[in-house]
C-alpha cells in the first residue's frame, strides 16, 4: 500500500487538468444528498470561490486509510461512489458521511509529480475520479490520461504542495 500524504488543511479547490482552462470540482449546485460531482468554470472570485467549489480533507484511519472529500456545506456530506458501484459509468456524488470509513467514501491522492495527483477510491486503487466530456465525475480505471489529473488550489490560485 501506497503511503499517505499529508494534505493541506483549509478549504481548497479540486482543479481538474482535463481541459486547457482551469475548471474545478463542484457539488452541481446544490445541497441536496445525491447531487451530482462535476466540473465547472470558476464561481465567484479567486480570493473568495463560490462553496460548492470549496472542499476540506479528513484523513481516516479505520477500516481504509486514505481521505474523506468533504465538500463546504453545512450538512455531514463527502465525495461517495453511487451505490460503491465500480466501472466506467460509476456516479460520484455528494452523501451522508458513513460512521465508519465506508471505501466507497475513502480516497487516496496518488502524486504523479507538479503538485499533481490521481485521485483513487479505496475500494479498488486502480479506480478513480475521471472528468468526462459533459464534466461529470465518473469513476473509470486510472490510466493517468489528463481526465484524470488534479491539483489542490488554495484561495489565491496557488497550487499547493503536500507536507
Amino acid at each position: 500500500m501506497q503511503e499517505q500524504l499529508l494534505l493541506p488543511t483549509g478549504a481548497l479547490r479540486i482543479e481538474s487538468l482535463a481541459t486547457s482552462d482551469s475548471k474545478f470540482l463542484t457539488v452541481n449546485f446544490s445541497e441536496a444528498e445525491g447531487t451530482t460531482v462535476l466540473v465547472h468554470d470558476q464561481v465567484g472570485i479567486p480570493e473568495q470561490p463560490h462553496p460548492y467549489q470549496e472542499w476540506s480533507f479528513e484523513y481516516n484511519s479505520d477500516s481504509y486509510p486514505g481521505y474523506l472529500i468533504k465538500p463546504s456545506s453545512p450538512h455531514n456530506f463527502v465525495l461517495d461512489i453511487r451505490a460503491s458501484v465500480l466501472g466506467d459509468s460509476s456516479s460520484v456524488i455528494q452523501f451522508n458521511r458513513k460512521n465508519r470509513g465506508f471505501a466507497n467514501q475513502i480516497w487516496m491522492f496518488l502524486p504523479i509529480g507538479d503538485a499533481t495527483y490521481l485521485i483513487a477510491t479505496a475500494l479498488d486503487p486502480k479506480f478513480g475520479l475521471d472528468v468526462q466530456g459533459d464534466g461529470t465525475i465518473k469513476i473509470r480505471e486510472l490510466s493517468g490520461s489528463a481526465s484524470q489529473r488534479f491539483r489542490l488550489v488554495d484561495v489565491a490560485n496557488r497550487k499547493t504542495e503536500p507536507e
